[in-house]
C-alpha cells in the first residue's frame, strides 16, 4: 500500500488550519476537520487518481481534491503519493499551485 508523504508547505498548512479553525470554531470542530482531510490522504492512498488532473509535466501528474473549504494539491508517485500543498479556496488556487509545483521540482522530489 501507498503511503502520504507531506512537504514542508502541506505540514505548514495543517498547522495554521489547526490554529485557526480552533480559534474560530473551537478545538473539537478543528480536530473534526483535520481528521477529514487526513481521512482523505488515506483515500488517495488506496485511489491516487481520484483527484482532477491539473498539470502533467513529463510523467508527473499534478492532482486535486477539494475538501470542505480547502483544495488538496497532490502528486501520485510509484511508491506513495506526495502531498504538495493545502489551499484555501478563497486563495488563487492557480498561481498558488504553479509556486507549489516549482517548489517540489526545484527539490527534485518530483
Amino acid at each position: 500500500m501507498r503511503r502520504v508523504v507531506l512537504t514542508l508547505e502541506a505540514e505548514d498548512a495543517l498547522q495554521d488550519i489547526a490554529v485557526y479553525a480552533s480559534e474560530r470554531w473551537g478545538e473539537t470542530q478543528a480536530k473534526e476537520y483535520l481528521a477529514r482531510i487526513r481521512d482523505a490522504y488515506v483515500r488517495l492512498c488506496d485511489r491516487p487518481r481520484m483527484g482532477r488532473l491539473r498539470r502533467k509535466i513529463g510523467p508527473a501528474e499534478f492532482r486535486e481534491i477539494q475538501i470542505g473549504s480547502h483544495v488538496v494539491v497532490y502528486a501520485p508517485r510509484p511508491t506513495d503519493v506526495l502531498v504538495v500543498g493545502v489551499l484555501h479556496e478563497a486563495m488563487d488556487i492557480p498561481a498558488r499551485r504553479r509556486e507549489l509545483i516549482r517548489r517540489v521540482r526545484s527539490r527534485g522530489l518530483i
